[in-house]
């Protein structure tokens, strides 16, 4: 019974430390936060795509940004644009991405990077 147990609990870790979940069980990384609000801040947003990023919210519950469940690092972040909208969104600076150690997945679509500097060194 006892081997039973254990192994059920085994499992169980191994299955939660193992799996990426959509909801975030508490609050996003504060240096991940910050990174994220600097971002909002600099970037060129004439469509307003991240106006669900409010500065003092947990980021793990804005729109385009997952995070892990166990750790609350960010894990996936999104940023698209419908391509009817003229308007792109510009980002000219992508210091804030090396704050990001466990993204795992980044989508920036119809962003424009023309103007972002430094890419190799982030």
């Amino acid at each position: 019974m006892k081997v039973l147990l254990i192994t059920l609990w085994v499992l169980l870790f191994f299955i939660l430390t193992n799996t990426k979940f959509v909801v975030c069980v508490g609050i996003c990384r504060e240096n991940e936060q910050r990174a994220l609000e600097i971002l909002k801040k600099e970037v060129d947003d004439p469509s307003d795509i991240l106006s669900s990023w409010v500065v003092g919210k947990d980021c793990c519950q804005w729109e385009g940004i997952v995070c892990n469940n166990l750790t609350r690092h960010v894990i996936d972040l999104s940023i698209s644009i419908d391509w009817f909208d003229s308007r792109y969104l510009r980002i000219n600076n992508l210091e804030w991405l090396s704050s990001l150690s466990s993204l795992e997945n980044l989508e920036m679509e119809s962003v424009d990077l023309s103007k972002a500097n430094e890419w190799l060194k982030v």
